[in-house]
């Protein structure tokens, strides 16, 4: 079970020297803290990611219509609450007696090659770093973890897709790792 302590405690967590947000802004404490409460209480709320960003950015910028200071807003919300929501699932799975994980990267033509790298690779949970093999790796990171079991049968299995031909979502086997989907599905430019 996730407490209310866990989570304040995973908020204030450091990861690559500093959390994104005081990193990003120099340790601006009183924005530091902003971004913690807002993530903190849109998490408990059930917000939507827009949400939390449409609440950072009324409180943070207000109307101003600079679009960089949107955006940067936005990519650091998208990213903070991806590393709360991973390691959250990394205190679930301790909880329930996993020792390992795998790490999933979106199969699409935007993701970073670190994640693409990574993608289906098996971490001990005790080995665990974020931002190395833990997710986010970086900003606007998408890539998750999911248990990973001795003797992992995932055949019938599926994961999501993005057809980078067609653009629509598509479903392929879960074993498919990031290589093996960009060779099958990406087109070549030689063909």
């Amino acid at each position: 079970i996730i407490t209310d302590e866990k989570i304040k405690a995973m908020l204030a967590h450091n990861w690559q020297g500093g959390n994104y947000s005081s990193r990003l802004w120099n340790n601006n404490e009183e924005f530091a803290e902003k971004v913690a409460s807002t993530i903190e209480t849109g998490c408990l709320a059930g917000w939507t990611l827009d949400e939390m960003c449409a609440e950072l950015k009324s409180h943070v910028i207000g109307d101003n219509p600079d679009k960089a200071q949107r955006y940067i807003t936005s990519r650091l919300v998208i990213t903070e609450v991806n590393y709360f929501s991973n390691l959250g699932a990394l205190e679930g799975l301790k909880a329930a007696g996993f020792t390992q994980y795998r790490f999933i990267a979106t199969l699409d033509l935007r993701t970073s090659e670190i994640c693409r790298s990574l993608d289906v690779k098996v971490f001990d949970i005790d080995d665990a770093v974020p931002g190395v093999n833990l997710p986010p790796l970086h900003p606007f990171c998408r890539s998750v973890i999911v248990p990973a079991y001795e003797n992992e049968n995932r055949t019938g299995r599926t994961r999501w897709a993005r057809n980078p031909v067609t653009g629509k979502g598509m479903k392929v086997p879960a074993d498919m790792s990031y290589d093996d989907w960009y060779k099958k599905y990406v087109p070549n430019d030689n063909e």
